[in-house]
């Protein structure tokens, strides 16, 4: 969890303690994971393509039906010296059924049907009625041996590696905008304190001419140069204020809450030097780690399938079945179950069952655009290639121009440092005038916000440079995974 750091805060003179957050990079980022909208959102929807699969292994799921009915039938009497007949009959069904993943279904099933009427004529009455069965179904043609079930599942699989994909991508990139944030922060703290060095300086220079041209050693003009340099020193300053609390403000916006408004960066805007891979290397490397790269990949084989289903379903549907009952009837339903156990009185079934639409528009119309779904998918996954590649070309080239920049930076603001030294040196000797301490001061600042500045860049173009590889997450040695 982010540290307390105490500070103190100068206010007239007294010195007023003041907590505040302290919050190093790899906080932020651990805090990002809990606390930003991004992240939620997909997280959530990575969750939402993984319960499809579940959706879809629900057909090989165990079935259980039970069914019951009372019929209470009267029929008008077919002449005068008979009266009407009554049937009454209780009808119960309990079945339990499963599908394989090799497209066998099967089913048992126990039946027992209570019948009592007032016809003379039957030999059991009232009587129980009692069934054993079980039986099979097997595909042949459209879902041969399962094929379509399985490929369904299949589907469902791909689309959700796919969304995973495309949620830790999504991750990737929110948290890379998270630790740009924090270094827009930390940059403009750091600039603030530069132009307050330069406001120093200013002001510095107005008091030793103010007490020049006390002794008549200046003219008023310098002194009223002296003046409008501190002012705009002043006014940057108030800039950088601004400017720092916007950095804040956009920092803070990015978590949900846990993050104190008075937090303290803790890490240091500075160089290190990184060694560039070759671009082969790098490509080799993004191939295997971009996750938006394998996401299409892995669309691609998902639309792929589907095409090779839908084509199955163009087949007319040929299906094996068979059946064994074991019928018994008795008085007692004890009795009548028994016959059906012991199958005493079987009944056997053995057939073909056969389907053909004869338009079947719904599904050529399926296949046709599982055919184009399956083109698209396979220029997606050519153009995110070429974008891998054009990401790498670029970020390769703003990271060698960054770190160019750097050093050059750097030294030019360490001369423009010894350049105002030895100016200021000869200004006090009276080798020197005020506009030209002024320039030199300007030419420093300019010096070091461009140094700065320098820096901010290079840190983003390293970040892009991990982002184009894709291995930003081990360069933060942060593992995600989706708890299911």
């Amino acid at each position: 969890m982010p540290r307390k750091r105490r500070c103190a805060l100068v206010v007239l003179g007294f010195i007023l303690p003041i907590t505040a957050q302290s919050l190093s990079l790899s906080e932020s980022l651990e805090l990002s994971l809990k606390e930003n909208f991004d992240v939620s959102i997909s997280k959530q929807q990575a969750d939402s393509f993984y319960f499809d699969i579940m959706e879809k292994n629900s057909a090989f799921d165990w079935g259980l039906l039970g069914t019951s009915e009372y019929t209470d039938k009267t029929d008008e009497a077919l002449s005068t010296i008979l009266s009407a007949t009554r049937e009454r009959n209780w009808n119960s069904k309990l079945s339990l059924t499963k599908k394989f993943l090799w497209g066998t279904q099967i089913e048992a099933a126990v039946g027992v049907t209570r019948s009592d009427s007032n016809l003379a004529s039957l030999s059991v009455n009232p009587s129980w009625d009692t069934t054993l069965t079980f039986g099979l179904k097997h595909p042949f043609l459209q879902n041969f041996f399962g094929y379509s079930d399985r490929n369904t599942v299949l589907v469902a699989e791909l689309k959700s590696n796919a969304s995973d994909k495309d949620s830790l991508r999504n991750i990737e990139v929110t948290l890379s905008n998270v630790e740009k944030s924090y270094w827009l922060t930390v940059y403009s703290i750091k600039n603030l304190e530069i132009k307050k060095e330069s406001l120093q300086r200013a002001v510095d220079l107005l008091v030793s001419h103010e007490k020049k041209i006390k002794s008549g050693l200046i003219e008023e003009t310098q002194l009223l140069m002296t003046r409008a340099h501190m002012e705009i020193q002043q006014s940057q300053v108030k800039q950088a204020q601004k400017e720092m609390a916007a950095a804040r403000a956009s920092f803070l916006a990015l978590f949900k809450k846990g993050l104190s408004d008075d937090f303290i960066p803790e890490d240091e805007l500075d160089f290190e030097e990184y060694a560039i891979p070759n671009m082969q290397d790098a490509l080799e490397r993004a191939q295997s780690k971009r996750m938006d790269l394998i996401s299409s990949k892995l669309s691609l084989e998902e639309t792929q399938t589907a095409l090779s289903l839908s084509k199955n379903k163009l087949l007319p549907q040929l299906d094996i079945v068979a059946k064994v009952t074991g019928n018994g009837l008795d008085r007692s339903i004890d009795n009548g179950l028994g016959e059906s156990v012991e199958y005493t009185f079987p009944t056997y079934v053995v057939g073909v069952e056969f389907t053909v639409p004869l338009n079947n528009r719904f599904d050529r119309a399926a296949f046709h655009k599982a055919h184009a779904s399956r083109i698209s998918a396979e220029e997606i996954y050519l153009k995110n290639l070429q974008k891998v590649r054009q990401d790498l070309n670029t970020s390769h080239e703003s990271l060698i121009r960054s770190q160019q920049i750097v050093h050059s930076s750097e030294k030019v603001e360490q001369l423009q440092e010894r350049k105002l030294k030895l100016e200021q040196d000869n200004f006090k000797r009276g080798r020197s005038s005020t506009d030209r301490v002024i320039d030199f001061q300007e030419d420093l600042l300019e010096a070091q916000g461009a140094a700065l500045d320098a820096i901010l860049q290079y840190q983003f173009a390293l970040i892009d440079w991990h982002l184009a590889q894709g291995d930003y997450l081990d360069q933060k040695n942060i593992e995600m995974k989706f708890q299911r």
